[in-house]
Order: C-alpha cells, then structure tokens, then sequence
C-alpha cells in the first residue's frame, strides 16, 4: 500500500517555495529531489498534486524529471 499522506508535504513545500517568489530553477531542483524522496517512500498519490499545479511550469518540471513514468511520450 502506497503513501497517500505525501500530498500535504509536497503541496504545502511547493505552495510555499512559490509564495517566497524562488527563482524557477530553484523550484525544480528542490521539488524534483522532494519527489525522490517521497517516491522512495511510495507515494502512489502524486497525480493528484500533479493535477493542483498543472499550470505551474517549474513544478511540472521537476515532476517530468522526477516522474517521468506519469507523463506520455
């Protein structure tokens, strides 16, 4: 069974690194490890923080470096 309690952590640390206006690259390094890390911990419930910033370009970015398995070809 997966861990469906990483959304909170995942959220909370992007929503927060986007309030503090960090520079885009930044953004996508610390979310891509963040991602590492909570998939290391089995969580099976990214595509729902995926869906919460789908517009957000530096976030989608570490998702598509982290998770590249959740997005098409």
């Amino acid at each position: 069974m997966g861990w469906a309690s990483a959304n909170p952590i995942f959220d909370r640390t992007a929503q927060a690194l986007l309030n503090c206006k960090a520079p885009d690259a930044t953004i996508t390094t610390v979310l891509t490890e963040l991602i590492d890390a909570l998939r290391d911990g089995d969580w099976d419930t990214l595509s729902e923080s995926m869906d919460v910033f789908r517009g957000v370009e530096p976030v989608m970015a570490a998702f598509r470096e982290a998770a590249p398995d959740y997005f098409e070809d």
